[in-house]
């Protein structure tokens, strides 16, 4: 009898969980195809958009935006939300951005869809869901977030290729790296140097020979395209100069000179420092600052933005081991820097290596 009740027992537990486990499994099936419902529909926004703004003319100036509202794409043929999404009330925009300088007319489509059900979400938002204060992360450090650690999950596919998001500035935009070295080694500058009578270079960013190469980059590289072109916000970049006895971690005389509109860049040596959350990381120099860091892990040797106040030649480099000088004409690979709006649609992933984040 008691092994018949045991046995009855675990029939009727099983009867009774097999229906609440369908259930369950059924609402995540819906929520995930809601998801991809909404998601879908914003990709018809964002494609409407493009026609509607080319159309009517309000594609905008360099470093412009303008907002078409979602009643005037449905006016222009896009299917109503409420008949496409079976949701009661619907509204919406996309954000028309014209993220150019004087280097050509590109453009980005950013949408925005709130309904009952579901609400746009963009990948700042998303990534600032998780803020740590140990460990491998994304840290609040003042008025920004930096990703701190080996282990960060900071891996986003740009249009198929692999950037580390550095951080989200001030502004909300997203600062990347990307993972992949240049395949060529160039040097940082070779003009000739009066105060060394060689041609050693000079240590001036905004005249540089490596400027020029990423602004080759920016217009040729097969990893540009349009569409990759319209995300990059310009930006700009501290290019003062540094003391070499100045070993403070943060910024210190970098952002006393500025260059504004930059669409492409280099890391800095802040970027390389702030990425390792080592207690024992206090100055420039310490071994320690290459523990817990992520890009010290995938970086061999990149030229920065840096340059040295002593020496009118001498240059920044960031490698494994650390941060080192470098005369300017020295021959190096570099990875570039970009910045793209925090404000960019997120579709999916969870910011690892294998399941990078995805934005669209």
């Amino acid at each position: 009898m008691k092994k018949l009740d045991s046995k009855f027992l675990v029939t009727c537990a099983v009867l009774i969980s097999l229906p609440i486990l369908f259930i369950i499994i059924m609402a995540l099936l819906r929520g995930c195809n809601s998801k991809k419902s909404y998601s879908r529909y914003e990709e018809m926004m964002m494609s409407r958009a493009k026609s509607y703004a080319k159309n009517h003319k309000m594609l905008p100036k360099n470093g412009k935006s303008t907002i078409i509202k979602l009643d005037n794409l449905i006016d222009d043929g896009l299917k109503s939300p409420n008949k496409v999404l079976k949701d009661s009330s619907c509204s919406g925009s996309v954000i028309v951005k014209n993220n150019s300088t004087n280097e050509g007319k590109y453009y980005s489509y950013i949408p925005y869809l709130e309904c009952d059900n579901y609400k746009t979400e963009y990948l700042k938002d998303y990534l600032m869901k998780d803020v740590v204060d140990a460990g491998s992360g994304l840290y609040k450090i003042g008025d920004e977030y930096i990703f701190k650690g080996n282990k960060v999950k900071n891996y986003l596919s740009f249009y198929g290729t692999i950037y580390r998001i550095i951080k989200i500035d001030s502004n909300g935009d997203l600062k990347l790296i990307k993972e992949k070295a240049q395949d060529m080694s160039f040097n940082w500058d070779n003009k000739y140097n009066i105060n060394k009578n060689s041609y050693t270079g000079i240590s001036n960013y905004k005249d540089s020979v490596i400027i020029d190469r990423l602004l080759y980059d920016y217009k040729n590289d097969k990893t540009m395209n349009d569409d990759v072109r319209g995300k990059i916000i310009p930006h700009s970049v501290c290019i003062g100069k540094r003391s070499n006895t100045d070993l403070s971690l943060g910024i210190t005389t970098e952002c006393s000179e500025t260059l504004s509109d930059q669409l492409i860049t280099l890391p800095s040596i802040t970027d390389f420092l702030q990425a390792s959350y080592d207690v024992n990381c206090k100055q420039i120099g310490d071994l320690s600052c290459t523990n817990y860091n992520y890009i010290a892990n995938f970086i061999d040797y990149s030229w920065t933005v840096d340059t040295v106040s002593e020496d009118d030649s001498v240059v920044y480099l960031i490698n494994s081991i650390g941060v080192e000088l470098a005369e300017a004409s020295t021959y190096q690979k570099y990875h570039w820097a970009i910045y793209i709006d925090g404000e960019e649609l997120y579709i999916s992933g969870s910011g690892t290596e294998k399941d990078p984040y995805i934005i669209k």
